[in-house]
This record gives structure tokens, sequence and C-alpha cells, in this order.
């Protein structure tokens, strides 16, 4: 788990994923 965050997290940092907002949808898949 903590390394799924992990990587949630370094997604969520990058300025391009964050405008596609696919740490958005990976957080829906988690949960």
């Amino acid at each position: 788990m903590d390394k799924m965050v992990c990587g949630i997290a370094r997604i969520w940092v990058h300025p391009d994923h964050r405008r596609a907002r696919i740490a958005t949808k990976l957080l829906d898949c988690v949960r």
C-alpha cells in the first residue's frame, strides 16, 4: 500500500499528470 501511495503522490505532484487528472482517476480506482 505504501508503495502505491508513493506512486500516486509522485504522479499527483507531476504537473502534466495533474492537468490530465490521472491522479484523481487512480484514487477512484483505489476506492
